[in-house]
């Protein structure tokens, strides 16, 4: 899963390659796995946010992701809306920016997705909850090219659809439908995991 040096069989013209199989674009925990709820704000930060993706992200080895909170099913337990805003901190082409993900279901089952691309997380601040039987877990989605510019080609494999956007513009998106494997020479800027099937390796 691991960005590569381009061998002589890539015919992207890309520099690099990021690979996920079918099914695994988004990584639910793969920011920080899951911790209980709490009645008193909490920040998770340095070795608290732990998951393979965030390991991959830190060590240059993976494209931008946006970011996914995932909250498990328990009554009574979430504080949603605008004023309970859990804010993601981190950094994108080398500079510092931050997201509001916003719950919407007190009893939870729900996964909220951010729309920005982040090259690192450093900081998730959580507001107090209303209860300690809760669980989230924070991951990744969308995949992204580096500096919010175009993959040098897209390959899907297998059979079902590729969700992509252009020019970071929410109304350029596309989806492709797939029946074999093969290479696209889109400049598509992002892959949209919710939406996506198939497998992909991304040229950057």
């Amino acid at each position: 899963m691991a960005l590569r040096a381009r061998t002589s069989d890539d015919q992207s013209g890309g520099k690099q390659t990021f690979t996920r199989a079918a099914g695994t674009i988004a990584d639910l925990d793969g920011i920080k796995t899951s911790a209980a709820t709490s009645t008193s704000p909490v920040v998770f930060s340095g070795g608290q946010l732990a998951g393979a993706d965030m390991a991959r992200m830190n060590a240059g080895t993976a494209p931008p992701r946006s970011i996914s909170v995932t909250t498990s099913a328990q009554a009574s337990q979430y504080a949603t809306g605008a004023g309970n805003p859990i804010r993601i901190t981190g950094t994108f082409k080398g500079a510092s920016q931050s997201e509001d993900l916003l719950l919407t279901l007190a009893n939870g089952g729900e996964t909220i997705r951010g729309s920005k691309l982040f090259d690192t997380v450093t900081q998730i601040d959580v507001p107090a909850q209303l209860g300690t039987s809760g669980a989230m877990q924070f991951g990744t989605e969308d995949i992204g090219a580096p500096e919010g510019k175009h993959f040098g080609g897209v390959r899907g494999y297998g059979t079902g659809n590729l969700k992509v956007r252009y020019n970071e513009d929410p109304n350029t998106d596309d989806t492709l439908p797939f029946t074999a494997d093969r290479l696209e020479t889109i400049l598509a800027s992002r892959i949209i995991a919710n939406g996506t099937s198939v497998g992909v390796t991304v040229y950057v």
